[in-house]
């Protein structure tokens, strides 16, 4: 949930909102679908499909959806200079953003591919129709990882700090050491 955050306050400060309330709002939104979409993958992680299937369906639906409108609204504000008023920096910002690009296209093609075999599974149990399915499942989470590597791309250079002091200079969780 970290790069939530992250991501958040990247957006807000490479793109020109101060005129439009539809970037702010897509900013927003992107913002719920990435807590969504990291909420949906730790359920996946905790219930399997073996334990309670209907959870587990739930949970990758949820995944698939919000992953798909994550990428979707991280490109249109990316990608679309006159809308954000985000304007590429440099090679690196360049890269980043046609990697996003191709792996949001690779996305397109392999939903309604997983979709349809997971229809033909379920309705006529072929033979290696589930492998199909399975393999295409593999592909969407493997470029859903890579579209996120690519913040890498995004934050070198930059120091990611973490601190257990809060902006008076106290602790937030409580000191231990002398107990």
């Amino acid at each position: 949930f970290f790069f939530v955050d992250l991501y958040r306050r990247y957006f807000f400060t490479k793109c020109d909102f101060s005129k439009k309330r539809l970037v702010h709002r897509l900013i927003s939104f992107s913002t719920a679908l990435s807590v969504l979409e990291n909420a949906s993958l730790l359920c996946l992680s905790i219930v399997s499909s073996a334990e309670v299937f209907a959870i587990h369906k739930f949970a990758f639906g949820t995944f698939i959806c919000t992953s798909f409108l994550y990428m979707f609204t991280a490109s249109y504000l990316l990608l679309n200079p006159r809308i954000s008023g985000y304007v590429s920096q440099g090679r690196q910002d360049r890269l980043s953003l046609n990697l996003k690009r191709r792996i949001f296209k690779a996305q397109v093609l392999a939903i309604p591919l997983l979709l349809y075999f997971y229809y033909r599974h379920n309705s006529y149990c072929e033979p290696y129709v589930y492998s199909f399915f399975c393999i295409t499942e593999y592909f969407i989470v493997l470029s859903n990882m890579a579209f996120h590597m690519t913040a890498y791309l995004d934050f070198k250079g930059m120091v990611l700090m973490t601190s257990t002091l809060n902006s008076a200079g106290y602790g937030i969780l409580p000191d231990l050491s002398n107990a």
